[in-house]
């Protein structure tokens, strides 16, 4: 595993109910495809509980930590190395998922689209695709500021060493782009100190651009949740809200 990856998955652990939210969409027996796969986190848990998991990233060393983690799950998991928006496999499934702002790491309207479309040429005709975003309120701005704050201190190896992990959001021309640097230092304040930075580029999604990028792909919106609980709905959305959760199906016709 490079350091970075490791570094990544010590950081970011996803949010609170996720896992459990798409287990229950996702029912023991059912063909799932997780798209932006990572390690593993929720391929996994679907797994455990009896669906026919394929796990999708363009990394290669998150790809292969994919395998790692899958290692003896039963029924066994597959995995491919490919571009979310426009890979090719020979089946359909009961379930396409995107997890944890994996669609935001899609830089342009078009390419979301793209993503969109090639998900639902990979559902069944009864299928689902499922997918969480962060939710922002359509006044965002990326105000440029590049303010380094520090977020968590975390164990980076089994002998205890520890890295101090630092954020800043930087600036960019397309108002709605959020880029996200993350600066981990090791043996902070000694002579030893290293420094590795790491850029996550993201672009924001406002809910009516969604809605427009999944008209465009094909699909028809089934639902929209302010949280992960199946009682929240669209109504309930707000600037307040920090995650939105998404369901669509292919439209009727639709190929």
């Amino acid at each position: 595993m490079s350091t970075v990856t490791r570094l990544y998955n010590l950081l970011h652990t996803g949010n609170p109910g996720d896992v459990a939210y798409y287990q229950q969409c996702c029912t023991p027996g059912m063909t799932v495809l997780e798209l932006g796969c990572g390690s593993g986190r929720i391929a996994l848990a679907l797994q455990k509980q009896g669906c026919q998991v394929t796990g999708l990233d363009n990394d290669s060393d998150m790809l292969a930590e994919f395998t790692k983690t899958m290692q003896g799950a039963i029924p066994s998991a597959q995995s491919h190395l490919a571009d979310m928006r426009s890979f090719v496999l020979d089946r359909q499934f009961d379930r396409i998922i995107i997890p944890f702002n994996g669609l935001l790491c899609m830089l342009s309207l078009a390419d979301v689209t793209r993503v969109l479309q090639t998900a639902a040429a990979h559902l069944t005709p009864e299928g689902e695709l499922i997918f969480d975003v962060y939710h922002v309120p359509v006044d965002f701005e990326n105000d440029g500021m590049e303010d380094e704050f520090y977020i968590d201190t975390a164990v980076l190896n089994d002998d205890g060493t520890q890295v101090e992990v630092y954020e800043k959001t930087l600036s960019n021309a397309d108002p709605q782009r959020f880029d996200t640097s993350y600066i981990y230092v090791t043996n902070a304040h000694t002579a030893l100190e290293k420094q590795i930075e790491h850029t996550i580029p993201q672009r924001c999604l406002y809910l009516h651009q969604i809605e427009q990028c999944l008209t465009q792909a094909g699909l028809i919106l089934t639902a929209m949740r302010s949280d992960f609980s199946f009682s929240a709905s669209r109504d309930s959305i707000s600037d307040d809200t920090g995650q939105i959760i998404v369901h669509a199906r292919r439209a009727t016709g639709s190929k």
